[in-house]
This record gives structure tokens, sequence and C-alpha cells, in this order.
């Protein structure tokens, strides 16, 4: 089969070592050079990483199954939290040792994509120079890290300071002796509340609970709840308390999934829920359109080779579907009963402490070889130690995490 693929970083590229083995593979990349997410650009616009950014993940966890880390990037003495710079090399190092970059065409952005239909049996590819090209099947992964998510706050009109997002942030100088709002309860948030401290008068994280009394914190960041309204620079919370003379506001809620090469007739995009998606990867009635890397909070790269694992044996025929139908009504239970549970829309592709269970399904499915228990032991310690040292996780070393792993 031909198969064109859209994007080449993370997911792209395990997508494209999976499935050259038996197929054509075209990778369609957007900037110059592959890495996605991983690939740093000083432009806001371009990319959502800041320079000291490292990753919460030891890198035992971070690599692909069959490419360890350690193998062609060991750990320097307190560097088993990779900064950006070391996962891109270990993606071009990836790239090399699969023998993918002939596959890739750089700066050539998907424009459209046409499913097959009764007068014609393929998917139809335009890119930006107005080339058409003809496909058996098509791979997303185009990432979710590019169109800030900004929740709307009444009143935000009415605030005289500056308002942003993670994705714009580089460096904390600009922030010097101001008080500094910061909304966000995951990881962006936590690191930025910590960076920023460094040079804010102060910083108010909301929408984070206050952390365990025996965690070491910046005594100029203070916890609080979501904003509800501004009134010019006071800032009024859930708990009907109020933030007075903030100067800055910063987003730290994420990213909204988007695929305008796509009709919203083949998939839609609501609240940042993403259906029909059958495993959070094939369209019920387009079984040869595979979407990598919709989950988030996950362990990204072997959970990307998992799912591009499973998308290739089914085109193998070494697993199959249920029905169009059946597919379709397991979409609609899940969301249902999702909803019914008070889950907001845009947590669905969440996955947490279900990312084990969701890839043991996906390999059981195509009898693959289990997860090693180490590496499920692993990830449980490595998120017990952030919660425990939210501030101070990343000086631990890998067999102080480990010892904590066959302890649990």
């Amino acid at each position: 089969m031909r198969i064109g693929i859209v994007g080449a970083g993370a997911a792209g590229l395990a997508a494209a070592s999976v499935l050259k083995v038996e197929h054509d593979i075209v990778v369609f990349e957007q900037e110059e050079k592959l890495g996605g997410l991983w690939n740093y650009r000083d432009d806001p616009e371009k990319g959502a990483l800041y320079p000291t950014l490292r990753t919460n993940l030891p890198r035992q966890l971070m690599a692909f199954w069959d490419f360890p880390f350690e193998d062609h990037f060991p750990a320097s003495s307190g560097d088993d939290f990779p900064g950006h710079e070391t996962v891109l090399n270990y993606l071009t190092a990836f790239t090399a040792h699969k023998d993918l970059g002939s596959l890739i065409r750089f700066n050539t952005r998907v424009k459209s994509i046409q499913p097959p239909d009764r007068l014609a049996s393929n998917w139809r590819l335009v890119t930006c120079r107005g080339e058409t090209e003809l496909f058996d099947a098509v791979v997303i992964a185009n990432g979710h890290y590019d169109q800030p998510r900004l929740p709307a706050i009444s009143g935000v009109q009415s605030f005289p300071g500056t308002i942003s997002h993670s994705k714009n942030y580089r460096n904390p100088d600009s922030f010097a002796t101001k008080r500094v709002m910061i909304w966000g309860a995951a990881a962006s948030a936590q690191d930025l509340s910590r960076e920023i401290s460094a040079k804010a008068q102060q910083v108010f994280w909301c929408g984070k609970r206050k952390p365990n009394s025996m965690t070491l914190q910046q005594s100029n960041i203070s916890y609080h709840a979501d904003p509800v309204r501004i009134d010019g620079q006071s800032v009024l919370l859930s708990d009907q308390t109020c933030i007075p003379e903030v100067d800055h506001i910063i987003y730290c809620t994420g990213y909204h999934y988007a695929f305008p090469f796509l009709s919203d007739v083949i998939i839609n995009v609501s609240n940042n829920l993403v259906s029909p998606l059958y495993k959070d990867i094939i369209h019920p009635h387009y079984p040869t359109l595979a979407f990598i890397g919709i989950p988030y909070l996950i362990i990204p790269f072997p959970l990307f080779i998992t799912q591009a694992t499973w998308f290739a044996a089914l085109l193998s025929g070494k697993h199959s579907l249920p029905t169009p139908n059946a597919m379709e009504k397991e979409i609609v239970t899940e969301i249902t009963a999702f909803r019914q549970q008070n889950g907001k829309p845009w947590h669905y592709h969440r996955l947490g402490d279900q990312q084990g269970p969701y890839m043991d399904a996906l390999i059981k499915d195509y009898n693959g070889k289990p997860v090693p228990e180490l590496f499920h032991q692993l990830a449980k310690s490595a998120q017990l130690r952030r919660q425990q040292d939210p501030e101070g996780f990343r000086k631990l070393t890998i067999k102080q995490i480990l010892n904590n792993a066959t302890q649990l």
C-alpha cells in the first residue's frame, strides 16, 4: 500500500518506522526540519518550547521500544530528565537508524485531504504547492501543540496588563518585579510558576490545589482557585476570593486539536473532543484513516509506537475491526458515559492512569509483546515522585526512581 503521513514529529516518525516495513511511505512535514514539538523555534508562533524546558519523564520512559535512549544518549550526572535539545537529537538519531530521512518531504504543508468515494478509490492529498498525491491510506500525526486554548473569562477585555499563553513564553525577564497570575494545573503551569517566580514580585498559581506542606516551594508563589471574572487589574476567583493588582495573566490551559486539511464531515472537534474515533485511532467509516498521538497526559513515544503497530497490524490483516455501526455505537456509549461522569469534553482524550490498560488492550489486539512490568512500575513511581516533589524531582537519578518503583 502507498501511505501518506502528515507530520514528521515523534508520532509521524513512529508511524513511518513501523509502516515502512511493508508499505510505500511518504511523510509530509511543513517545517524545514523534523521533530515537530521538539523542534525549538525562537518565534513563539512556530513552536511551544522555551529554552530551559526539560522533560518531566526520565529518559528510560521517553524512548521508543526498540531504540533505548541510553544506548545513544547516555545520561550525564543529574541528566536523567533530558532537555529538548537532547530529545530532538534522539529523534534525529532514530530517523537515521530507521532510514526515514528519504521518506520526508520538508517545507511541504498539507492543504487538503479528500477521502475515497464512488469516483475514486484512493485518498486524494493536495499540498501547499498544488501537488496532488493519491494514497491507499493516510496517517494524521500533526500533533496538538500549535493552537493555544484560551478559555473565556468574563471581563477579560477590561484587563489593562498583558495576556499571553504558555506557548508564547521564552524567559522570565519581562516579568521582573511584577504580579503574575498563571492559570492551569498541569506541567507547563508548574514549570512557568517556578521560573517566573525567580524574577516576579508574586506569582498567583490559579487552578492548582495547595501542594503538600512537605514540598519545598518558592515563598512568592501562592495557590488559588480558578478565575471566573476580571475587573480591571482585579481577578475574582471561583471561591469568591480576589487577587488585586495583577500585571500579567498567563494561560497554561492547553491547546486545541486542529485538522484544517480535513472536512468537518469526516472528523469533528467540539470542545476539544475529537470524534468519531475508535480506540482514539480509527475513523469507523474510513478504516484506512488513522490518527496517531491524539491521547494526552501520556508517555508519548511508547504510546505512538504502540498505536502505529496496531494500525500496521490492521492493514496487514493480523486483527480486524467491528462493523462501522458497532464502532460508532461503542464511541457514542463511551462519550455518553464520560459526560455522565461530569467529565469535561476537553478531557476526553486525557489518559493518565488509563494509559497502561489502553496500551495493553492495543497490544492484545495484535498479539504483540506485552509491556514490561517494570515500565508500568517506573511510570507509576515517576508520577509519584513528581507529585511528592514537583520542584526537585528532576534532580533524582533513575536509580533513585527505580528503587522507589520496587517498593510500590
